[in-house]
């Protein structure tokens, strides 16, 4: 069995990110949407994806997420991806590799966890990572 073909994860992939699809964000997402590791924190309800997603695309073009290695259950899936595109500001390239997984409802996702590798990216980008030290008075 192709694991792709049946996965909703991969749908989604294809196409809310990789064909830059804003509208099939509510064709996979169930209206009680929580996402965990993106933005910072929890995010509740498609409205607070879709500004994540807008928020992305302004900053990234070009974006493409690949699912790789694909675990489908009963009512969840899970994946490994990699995730590539160009950021607009300084035209450099990112390439950073994640997982996600989902608990699905009536085949929608109800709930996702998230986790890229965000310092690959922000190294990628130019930055660098400082840790701020205590001086002692």
């Amino acid at each position: 069995m192709n694991l792709k073909e049946n996965s909703v994860i991969d749908k989604w992939c294809q196409e809310v990110w990789n064909k830059g699809n804003r509208n099939a964000i509510d064709l996979y997402l169930h209206p009680e949407l929580i996402t965990h590791g993106l933005a910072g924190g929890d995010m509740t309800g498609i409205e607070a994806y879709k500004a994540y997603y807008d928020g992305f695309l302004n900053d990234f073009k070009d974006v493409s997420l690949e699912a790789e290695e694909i675990l489908i259950g009963q009512n969840m899936e899970a994946v490994t991806c990699t995730a590539t595109a160009t950021h607009i500001a300084s035209g450099k390239q990112i390439n950073i590799k994640g997982m996600m997984m989902v608990r699905l409802e009536n085949g929608k996702v109800i709930e996702a966890w998230n986790q890229f590798d965000f310092m690959t990216l922000y190294s990628q980008l130019g930055y660098s990572m400082v840790l701020e030290t205590a001086v002692a008075q």
